[in-house]
């Protein structure tokens, strides 16, 4: 047999292409979704072949979080605690250093 003869047919077959990979990704509900391990769960896809296929850029993980909204008062605390690091006050409209 020829070196070139070989070529290309040598090695472990693929078990799940990367379509059936991502459509059984995309069947599961967000939820489910959080980590890699309940994905791998709820999808029946071992987490070895979900981790290799995070490796093309086609499959890149994402954050739906959406930051809340603060409140006035929870904005002139969080403004506050962050001057107080700095030894400063909050006094409208100016602001004092601590001596």
């Amino acid at each position: 047999m020829s070196p070139q003869k070989g070529k290309g047919n040598s090695g472990r077959q693929v078990k799940r292409t990367s379509d059936e990979v991502e459509a059984a990704i995309r069947g599961v509900p967000q939820m489910h979704r959080q980590t890699l391990r309940s994905l791998s769960a709820a999808c029946a896809v071992p987490m070895a072949t979900i981790f290799r296929h995070m490796k093309n850029p086609r499959y890149k993980a994402r954050s739906n979080y959406v930051k809340p909204h603060l409140t006035p008062g929870n904005i002139q605390e969080e403004l506050k605690f962050a001057l107080s690091l700095f030894g400063l006050t909050c006094w409208a409209p100016s602001f004092h250093r601590h001596t």
